[in-house]
């Protein structure tokens, strides 16, 4: 496979040769920078026959002793040195130019930074090289190669860079990652973390092809292969558990979500300074690659818990004090300590809330003390209590501490409930019921 076929030229144009057929040979096996890449070195190459022609014109010239053209003659000496210098300066750090996506690495995820920063000085190498291509020296040569410079060149940067994000937004709707909504730690399913990402690579693909701007598409691209990392990384056997955890956290997926957004908001009717978007690129590179720890599953929630059980009344304070032993052996467990589950940990979290949701509702909702007007409210929360209870039960399954639930806490639970209705229709009774007769004195 080859760009170019480079013909044999002159001793003025041998190093022009040399250098178009050894970037030819690097190019071929590029897999990025591949449209601009073959259209630079089929432009040089097309300038390096233009300089040869006018070189082969001035011979004939000179061997029918006819005077040479000047004019060509000026302008293929002028170009000779241009074109070199050119092709010397048309230099990548092929480190990643064999790879469609940006390298990532386990052991240093600094090396994945670099490997965006190396993706970035390529593309401006490229962008360089394509508006030397352009220069009055080239177009000078014959108004044929004028008019064949000025097209495909800042097509096939934007070629590229909608390939890159084409590569990542195939890899984000893929099944490689297996990465879910409910994948994300301390994230709701509904808060679509995975699927709104991979709409909002969709729409910025999209708006690359309608709205390209190759002067605000390097941030724009930088932004979308940062996204990449965690997709790719958490998929990786070696990435230590703690980090895999980092990347898949909610403080991780929301910052890229916000990223994504800006971008999308820039390339529609919001644009933004190259110096905004560079500055939201380390802001999500400062977050991807600051590790930090998932949070305590229970935290203040269980202080919580006890102040609002002490505001619970009969017939629901005493299955509110066992709702909160039930808590504190769960946060006890060391299996429950080390859930790492997404969805598991979710699960915890959200039932927590639930609990502490049902006792703000038992503390308030039985105001009635007095009158005991509150039939339908008991009916209510009873329901709930149970429901709070079951879950429970599946948890203490699910932890190994079914012994722990069948001789202690289920046991609690029965007599609670037992002590929290007696009391509170025994309490009714003597509150309501006639009073004591008095004796005549």
């Amino acid at each position: 496979m080859s760009f170019i076929n480079v013909a044999e030229g002159d001793p003025a144009t041998k190093m022009i040769k040399l250098l178009l057929r050894h970037i030819n040979k690097e190019a071929v096996h590029f897999k990025r920078f591949k449209a601009s890449s073959k259209q630079i070195l089929t432009k040089a190459n097309d300038i390096y026959n233009a300089i040869q022609q006018h070189i082969e014109d001035i011979k004939k010239k000179t061997e029918k002793a006819e005077e040479p053209d000047q004019t060509k003659y000026k302008a293929y000496t002028e170009a000779i040195p241009r074109l070199e210098r050119l092709l010397l300066d048309y230099t990548y750090d092929i480190r990643d130019m064999s790879s469609e996506f940006v390298n990532h690495s386990v052991k240093n995820f600094r090396t994945s930074v670099a490997s965006i920063e190396r993706w970035a000085n390529n593309w401006q190498v490229t962008v360089k090289i394509v508006e030397q291509l352009k220069s009055k020296e080239f177009q000078e040569l014959s108004e044929e190669l004028k008019k064949n410079l000025e097209t495909g060149l800042a097509e096939s940067v934007k070629q590229d860079d909608i390939d890159m994000i084409k590569e990542v937004q195939s890899y984000a709707k893929g099944s490689e990652h297996k990465l879910k909504d409910d994948s994300i730690f301390e994230a709701a399913p509904e808060d679509k973390m995975v699927t709104g990402l991979t709409e909002l690579i969709d729409k910025i693909a999209i708006q690359m092809d309608t709205k390209y701007d190759q002067a605000s598409a390097q941030p724009v691209v930088k932004t979308v292969l940062l996204v990449y990392l965690p997709f790719a990384l958490t998929t990786d056997n070696e990435v230590d558990s703690k980090w895999a955890e980092h990347l898949k956290s909610k403080k991780v997926w929301k910052e890229m979500n916000h990223a994504l957004k800006e971008v999308v908001g820039h390339l529609t009717d919001k644009a933004k300074s190259n110096e905004q978007l560079e500055e939201n690129c380390k802001a999500l590179e400062q977050v991807i690659f600051t590790f930090t720890e998932l949070p305590e599953l229970f935290g203040p929630q269980l202080l919580q818990m006890i102040n609002l059980a002490g505001q619970v009344r009969r017939p629901f304070h005493g299955r509110s004090v066992v709702l909160v032993y039930m808590w504190y052996h769960m946060a006890l467990s060391k299996d429950v300590k080390a859930e790492r589950s997404a969805a598991n940990r979710r699960a915890i979290s959200t039932s927590i809330k639930q609990s502490i949701e049902l006792l703000v509702s038992a503390s308030t909702k039985l105001r009635g003390a007095t009158t005991f007007n509150d039939a339908n409210e008991v009916q209510e929360l009873t329901s709930k209590f149970t429901s709070r209870s079951a879950e429970l039960e599946k948890f203490y399954s699910l932890y190994k501490l079914g012994e722990k639930w069948t001789s202690d806490i289920n046991v609690q639970l029965v007599n609670a409930t037992k002590v929290d209705n007696e009391h509170y229709v025994q309490t009714k009774a003597r509150v309501q019921g006639p009073r004591p007769a008095r004796t005549a004195t």
